[in-house]
């Protein structure tokens, strides 16, 4: 399931709170538990999961938006408002074969914002964080070509113009149409 929770407060505490009253509603309403903040564990490079709930998630915020996603399988989600993603931080992030096509997408701010909210969901999927972002790659070919494997990629904007970027493993039954508040498009993927 898709979440969304827009806000006037962005005060990282804020964003962090209504990003937990999120997934602890979502855990009553989907299974039927109570979960609580000690339910949490983390893994090595600090991605949030639960142990003895069977329910995975995914939680980001940004400027005015707070949004989960909740999957029986291994999911990842970002979020942006729109804003200008530095060519340096792109270049950190990027691997050598997205770098052929930096040139291509130097001037298309949306293009930059698309590919690190991919980037960033299939990190938050992996529970790698940034530590390997530039090792995992998309293709550009007239728009951007997800890798092949086993996650699949959406990418859209919410009802209020915010980017979105998920990926859900491809045992969900999830699709694009069952997300409210957001219009999601699926990446092709590179070798289909």
């Amino acid at each position: 399931m898709l979440y969304l929770h827009y806000t006037a407060d962005n005060s990282p505490k804020t964003l962090h709170a209504i990003g937990r009253r999120l997934l602890f509603d979502a855990v009553r309403r989907e299974t039927g538990l109570a979960a609580y903040e000690e339910d949490i564990s983390f893994g090595a490079y600090g991605k949030p999961f639960f142990e003895h709930i069977p329910l995975c998630f995914s939680i980001s915020h940004c400027h005015g938006l707070v949004c989960l996603l909740t999957d029986t399988y291994n999911c990842g989600i970002d979020a942006e408002h729109m804003r200008d993603v530095g060519e340096d931080v792109i270049e950190r992030v990027m691997h050598e074969e997205e770098k052929l096509f930096l040139p291509r997408i130097a001037g298309d701010e949306e293009e930059k914002l698309r590919l690190w909210t991919l980037k960033e969901c299939a990190s938050k999927a992996e529970g790698s964080g940034l530590t390997v972002m530039h090792e995992m790659h998309f293709l550009y070919k007239e728009g951007l070509f997800a890798p092949a494997g086993d996650m699949r990629y959406y990418t859209g904007y919410t009802d209020r113009g915010h980017m979105l970027s998920l990926c859900l493993d491809r045992r969900s039954p999830q699709t694009p149409e069952s997300f409210e508040g957001a219009v999601l498009y699926p990446l092709g993927e590179q070798g289909l």
